[in-house]
């Protein structure tokens, strides 16, 4: 397995802590593409929290405005109950 960068290496940890570090990355909460949401809201309802194991995660996607060139994309997926966030 190969290391990536830090936009794409998955990570898992209180939703607070990765909200933050993505507000320092220059990201904020934004919709991509409808076609995109839609897909990776589907994802999140499909998926269980690692640390509960609570279902139908909430979507919450974030956008980098980039000078020159397309903005960038990033998704959490944040339990509802304990607070929990994953990167997909």
């Amino acid at each position: 397995m190969t290391q990536g960068t830090a936009d794409e290496r998955a990570v898992s940890g209180p939703f607070v802590e990765l909200d933050a570090q993505l507000r320092i990355d220059g990201y904020r909460p934004g919709r991509p593409a409808s076609h995109i949401a839609a897909d990776d809201e589907l994802v999140c309802t499909l998926h269980a929290c690692r640390r509960c194991r609570a279902t139908r995660l909430q979507y919450r996607p974030y956008l980098q405005s980039a000078q020159n060139g397309p903005r960038r994309y990033r998704m959490l997926a944040v339990c509802r109950l304990c607070g929990e966030a994953e990167e997909f």
